[in-house]
C-alpha cells in the first residue's frame, strides 16, 4: 500500500519513516513541488518518493502534515476525496511575528473543521496530540498511546492495525466532536504522552 503525506516538515517526515517501516510506501508533497523534495526523500530511503498535492491526495489513506493556515488552500485544490481517508495530524495554531497562538473555533472542534472543507474524506483525527520527539512509537518497555478520533467507523477499522504496526497502542477516543476535543490543542489530552506498559498490554 502507498499512504500519501501532505507536508515535508518535521512532522511529515517522522510519520513517512514509521510508513515505511511498516513495510508500505508513502509519496510525499510540499508546497515548492516533488522536484525540492528530493534530498528529504534520499534520507527517507527505499519506497519514498515526491509527488505532487494531487499525487499524494490519491492515496486511499492521506496524511495531512501542514500548518494551520495552510489548510483551506490544500483542501481548495481537492474538490473530492472520493472516500479516501485523510488523517488530521494538524493543531489549531496559526503564525504570528510572536510565534505560534492557538486558534478558537466556535461550536464545532479542529477536526470537524477540516472534515468541512475535505469535501468526500472519510477524517480521522490522531498525530497531532504528540510533540514530534515523541513520535517514536515502541518504547523501552512499551509502546507509545496514540489517540485517534473519527465518525467513520470503518475508517478507524481500517487504520487501527496500521497505527498498531506503527509501533504505537492505538486508543479510539469516539468521534471527531468528542474525541477531537480531547485531542486538539487546549484539551486534556494534548500533548500528553503516555506509555502502555509490556506487562499491562498481557493482561
Amino acid at each position: 500500500m502507498k499512504i500519501g503525506i501532505i507536508g515535508a516538515g518535521d512532522i511529515g517526515q517522522r510519520l513517512a519513516r514509521h510508513v515505511l517501516n511498516t513495510g508500505n510506501e508513502v509519496v510525499i508533497c510540499n508546497s515548492r513541488g516533488p522536484e525540492t523534495l528530493k534530498d528529504t526523500v534520499a534520507a527517507l530511503g527505499d519506497g519514498a518518493s515526491a509527488g505532487t498535492l494531487q499525487e499524494a491526495a490519491s492515496q486511499e489513506i492521506v496524511i495531512l502534515a501542514v500548518w494551520w493556515d495552510v489548510i483551506p488552500s490544500v483542501m481548495e485544490q481537492i474538490p473530492d476525496w472520493n472516500g479516501h481517508i485523510l488523517i488530521d495530524a494538524t493543531n489549531m495554531l496559526t503564525v504570528t511575528e510572536q510565534g505560534p497562538r492557538p486558534v478558537k473555533l466556535e461550536n464545532i472542534t479542529g477536526s470537524e473543521y477540516v472534515a468541512s472543507l475535505a469535501k468526500g474524506a472519510r477524517v480521522v483525527k490522531s498525530f497531532n496530540h504528540l510533540f514530534g520527539q515523541y513520535m517514536d512509537g515502541q518504547v523501552d518497555g512499551g509502546k507509545r498511546v496514540l489517540f485517534y478520533a473519527g465518525d467513520d467507523i470503518d475508517a478507524k477499522r481500517t487504520l487501527h492495525p496500521l497505527f498498531d504496526a506503527m509501533g504505537f497502542y492505538p486508543l479510539d477516543l469516539g468521534g471527531l466532536a468528542d474525541g477531537g476535543r480531547l485531542m486538539q490543542v487546549g484539551g486534556p489530552l494534548n500533548g500528553k504522552h503516555f506509555i502502555k506498559r509490556e506487562e499491562d498490554m498481557c493482561l
